[in-house]
């Protein structure tokens, strides 16, 4: 049996990456994804179609308004037909958190109930609450076995210590344990939020990705990643060496200095908060 086995070296193996970015509505999620590099998004939640219209026009997108169509992308993923047809460098699922409701909806409906109903025509019982969570793992689990560099979204939750009064920031799913043994799937998982920072006397709003920062925020960084990021989902995958963005930036010279012009910005402006703000 020993001989079937092959033994490599890490370097020798593909760097594909497998990237989590949580945070608010509106907090710039979806515009981040759209700057990976040739992505394919599976947009299970439809309001983030206009952004993904506005900043990447050019993306293509699989909407997903049923677990049928999300089975049928990940099949094609999988067999070799998503590339073929598309050659695609980067898989975005947007979002996690919807998709977990569409499986919920799924068990409901296989109760009877109507989709959207809110479970009035059927119960979730604790057995549905047991079938939602293995059935979301494998779909996770899915996800993490993709041959792609995949990046997925999640809104966030808030839960605030009654002892401490310490406000901790999750991605948003149910399950208390959900959260914490999803983002064990990831090779990084960002917090993605909105600062107000002071640029030659004038105010302005930008958008940041926490990746190492205090305890009560659910995050996982890499090698390579500062502790916050701009969000250019490009220069994140360069910096960590995936396949995907070290040719894209080989092949466009101008995005070689992306980063370190971004740092140079970033110490020019003067920050008014170090942490994310409470949203």
């Amino acid at each position: 049996m020993s001989d079937l086995l092959t033994y490599q070296t890490a370097s020798e193996l593909p760097k594909k990456a497998k990237l989590l970015f949580t945070g608010d509505s509106g907090a710039g999620k979806t515009r981040l994804c759209c700057t990976a590099p040739k992505p394919v998004i599976l947009l299970v939640e439809p309001n983030g179609l206009m952004t993904i219209q506005a900043t990447n026009p050019d993306a293509i997108v699989v909407e997903a308004t049923d677990l049928k169509t999300v089975y049928a992308f990940f099949h094609d993923a999988m067999s070799g037909r998503l590339y073929k047809e598309t050659g695609c460098e980067t898989i975005v699922i947007d979002s996690l958190t919807e998709m977990q409701r569409m499986i919920r909806d799924d068990i409901l409906a296989q109760k009877g109930a109507t989709p959207g109903s809110n479970g009035t025509t059927a119960k979730f019982t604790l057995a549905d609450w047991g079938v939602l969570t293995d059935r979301m793992r494998k779909m996770i689990r899915t996800v993490r076995d993709l041959p792609f560099t995949v990046i997925c979204t999640a809104l966030a939750q808030y839960e605030t210590d009654e002892s401490s009064g310490i406000r901790y920031a999750m991605p948003s799913f149910d399950g208390r344990k959900m959260p914490n043994e999803i983002c064990g799937y990831f090779s990084a998982v960002g917090y993605v939020y909105r600062e107000l920072i002071t640029v030659d006397d004038k105010q302005e709003v930008r958008h940041r990705v926490l990746f190492s920062g205090p305890t009560n925020y659910l995050t996982k960084g890499l090698p390579g990643l500062e502790a916050i990021e701009d969000p250019d989902a490009t220069a994140i995958l360069a910096k960590i060496g995936t396949d995907e963005a070290t040719k894209e930036v080989a092949d466009d010279p101008k995005k070689k200095d992306t980063s370190r012009a971004q740092s140079r910005r970033r110490q020019r402006a003067k920050t008014d908060k170090q942490q994310p703000a409470n949203q």
